[in-house]
């Protein structure tokens, strides 16, 4: 989802002259230019350099700490680097002191979406409507953010109004067919694809949705129309790649169908469903060693998943690998102790090895079951579900696995730029020069940043024994000493992201990266994937 402000509510970069990067006269006294300090702030901001931008405004608002505006578009930094907490902390700054804004309540409806607070949002985005009804893009978020929520009513009321205004607008059309999806009518759902398609021939997402819902109906010949359409205007995903490959299936297409998840899977490497079902259709066709590479990729993502585990078991069992399949019918056979068909093939691969007396005793449970079923003495016990992403059981071992229904909602947002992909290391910040800050104290006893450098040492050489508890209680007096230690709360961050609070991490990165730990914001992004 490429992320932004609405072009109508954005402060207006693109008509701003590019401001010249000239150096700022600092004095001692640290006194500054605000206004050329904003605007070497919001510059930043165009060119999609949120980090710099972030360190302009924290100079402006040190020396101007009511400036709504600059907490404003120092949120907008925070959003774009996907610091949401810290961003929505912003926005609720620049709100408390400039409440008639409404471009703040739209950001902090786009921070809470993305934290999903949905009611927050729809607070949010409802005190804009108030003041400006057809404001589109709150209006659409709002009937999303009550999806979300299932408050149908509201949604539809929303989308209805969006629809009266907007009649050209596509994506309110898909999300009304969306929510007719979810209200379980497919009827309205296709419906509302159909009369998209009529007003937009070639919206590759209307005929993504129109090929799934001809899917759903055995239609198969028009779902491969209609997806093969999609894909063709630009709709190259991996979803329209598996569920084109179904219909081909289902048409005995074989070949098509690979293609297809030979291209997903490209598209996407660990997609699960790929994988399985072209394990299923390489052993359909014979290529029975292929299947079992794309098995053992599932295995190697669920272990437990018996579906694949099963369906590797009869190929190790076809391919004449009598030891590996007898291993993989035992661990079914632990897993379901009534399986009675998993004794008779671990009894086949046995006898293949030789392994005569094993044989003969899975032979004699799997007789006895038979016999109990044959006089009614006993019940053969159900396969429980054991796939986490479908309704299959193993005695359909050999069916497709569907792709999850995508309930993604596509809310509006167009904050653009180039979120910190960097892979950074999680390691903590190595501590101050332990002399310098003696001195510094044997100078100034009283002085507080002084006496949390020496803190958060101490910090430091607690996390390095193992001592966590400690380190963090070090590091937080660090901060009450001087709250503008970002390596304090940097390295708490991490601790508490060993320790598995995310929340807490989370909120210490964000003040980390806006005391200028800049790498911090790597780390959100990567505790979040």
């Amino acid at each position: 989802m490429k992320k932004g402000l609405s072009p109508r509510t954005a402060f207006p970069f693109r008509l701003m002259a590019v401001v010249c990067l000239c150096a700022i006269a600092r004095p001692a006294c640290a006194q500054i230019n605000v206004e050329t300090a904003v605007n070497l702030g919001r510059s930043s901001l165009y060119y999609e350099d949120y980090v710099t931008a972030i360190q302009h405004f924290n100079d402006v608002l040190l020396v101007r700490p009511r400036k709504a505006e600059v907490y404003y578009y120092r949120g907008y930094a925070k959003y774009a680097l996907e610091d949401y907490d810290g961003a929505e902390n912003d926005c609720s700054k620049a709100i408390s002191l400039n409440p008639f804004r409404i471009e703040f309540q739209q950001l902090r409806g786009l921070c809470r979406i993305n934290r999903k607070d949905y009611r927050g949002a729809i607070d949010d985005y409802s005190h804009v409507l108030r003041q400006m009804p057809d404001e589109q893009n709150s209006r659409y978020n709002r009937a999303l953010c009550h999806m979300e929520l299932k408050d149908y009513g509201a949604a539809r009321e929303d989308l209805n109004y969006t629809l009266q205004r907007w009649p050209q607008w596509g994506r309110a059309y898909l999300v009304s067919a969306q929510l007719s999806l979810e209200e379980a009518d497919t009827l309205a759902a296709i419906a509302w694809a159909d009369t998209l398609l009529a007003k937009h021939p070639h919206d590759r997402d209307a005929l993504s949705l129109r090929g799934r819902l001809s899917l759903w109906q055995a239609d198969d010949r028009k779902a491969d129309s209609l997806l093969s359409a999609a894909i063709a205007c630009g709709g190259r995903t991996a979803d329209n790649h598996i569920a084109r490959a179904q219909a081909r299936h289902a048409m005995n297409r074989y070949n098509d169908a690979l293609e297809d998840y030979d291209a997903a899977i490209q598209l996407v490497p660990e997609h699960f469903v790929a994988h399985y079902n072209r394990g299923l259709l390489r052993a359909l066709i014979g290529a029975d060693n292929l299947a079992i590479e794309d098995f053992d990729f599932i295995l190697k993502l669920e272990p437990d998943n018996t579906l694949a585990l099963y369906n590797r078991a009869l190929l190790h069992e076809q391919t004449g690998h009598f030891a590996a399949a007898e291993s993989d019918f035992t661990a079914l056979i632990q897993l379901y102790p009534t399986f009675y068909a998993g004794y008779a093939a671990r009894a086949r691969c046995r006898r293949r090895q030789g392994k005569t007396a094993l044989a003969l005793q899975d032979e004699t449970v799997a007789r006895r079951a038979d016999l109990d079923i044959a006089f009614g003495t006993t019940r053969r016990q159900p396969i429980k579900q054991v796939r986490r992403r479908s309704e299959h059981e193993l005695d359909h071992y050999q069916e497709l696995v569907e792709a999850e229904t995508d309930t993604t909602r596509f809310f509006i947002s167009e904050v653009a730029g180039h979120i910190q992909n960097r892979t950074v290391e999680q390691t903590l910040l190595p501590p101050f020069d332990n002399g310098d800050v003696q001195r510094l104290l044997a100078e100034l006893p009283d002085d507080a940043a002084a006496r949390a450098r020496l803190r958060y040492n101490s910090g430091c050489m607690h996390a390095d024994i193992g001592l966590t508890d400690s380190a963090i209680a070090d590091f937080t007096e660090a901060i009450r000493l001087w709250p503008r230690l970002g390596q304090a709360y940097y390295n708490r961050a991490l601790l508490h992201i060993r320790e598995g609070r995310r929340t807490e991490a989370t909120s210490d990165l964000s003040r980390a990266g806006e005391l200028g730990i800049y790498q911090a914001y790597n780390i959100l992004k990567q505790i979040r994937e």
